[in-house]
């Protein structure tokens, strides 16, 4: 009769609950963000319409930015692995 039992170095570690819970938590409060700040812009603009332009150039400055730190983050896991 044999025993699989593991080997002391070959056992990974388990996450735990908080480090597992941290990315859809994040990512929902990034998404709630972006949903709240985007419907105050619509109503800014639909109120106020000789605003429209500078938005549109404050919302095209945003977005680069955050394809910057997107760029930035996948470039940082990558090299992790």
């Amino acid at each position: 009769m044999s025993h699989l039992q593991p080997r002391e170095g070959s056992q990974q570690p388990q996450p735990t609950p908080l480090s597992s819970a941290l990315i859809p938590l994040l990512t929902l409060t990034f998404v709630l963000l972006v949903v709240t700040v985007g419907c105050g812009l619509a109503y800014v603009t639909l109120m106020h319409p000789a605003v429209a332009v500078p938005l549109t150039v404050a919302t095209a400055g945003v977005t680069l930015i955050f394809a910057i730190v997107a760029a930035v983050i996948t470039l940082c896991s990558i090299q992790r692995r």
